[in-house]
């Protein structure tokens, strides 16, 4: 599924600081793997795969990052599995049915 696709934003405030959302081919982690999505405190760059094998894990790559962006400009400490969980978690609410 292509991301451009699901109209995801441009751009994302997070603590009134807008956060770029750019989309890459391939994402390298630090450790030189690949991943699914990668979100730089630094520079205020979230940044998404083209392409996901779903609608689904494509919505959980976006709130992942997002949640990066948020526990960070707000101060939470959490863990990187509390954080994968709660992004599972609104992905999951967000494409239920609602009936």
């Amino acid at each position: 599924m292509k991301t451009r696709a699901l109209g995801f934003p441009d751009r994302v405030r997070v603590a009134g600081i807008i956060y770029r959302v750019e989309y890459r081919k391939r994402i390298w982690d630090d450790d030189d793997g690949l991943c699914d999505g990668a979100c730089d405190l630094d520079r205020k760059i979230i940044t998404l795969l083209r392409k996901y094998p779903t609608r689904e894990v494509a919505h959980q790559a976006f709130w992942h990052e997002k949640m990066h962006a948020i526990v960070t400009e707000y101060g939470i400490e959490m863990s990187h599995e509390d954080l994968d969980r709660i992004a599972q978690g609104i992905t999951q609410a967000e494409n239920s049915p609602t009936t």
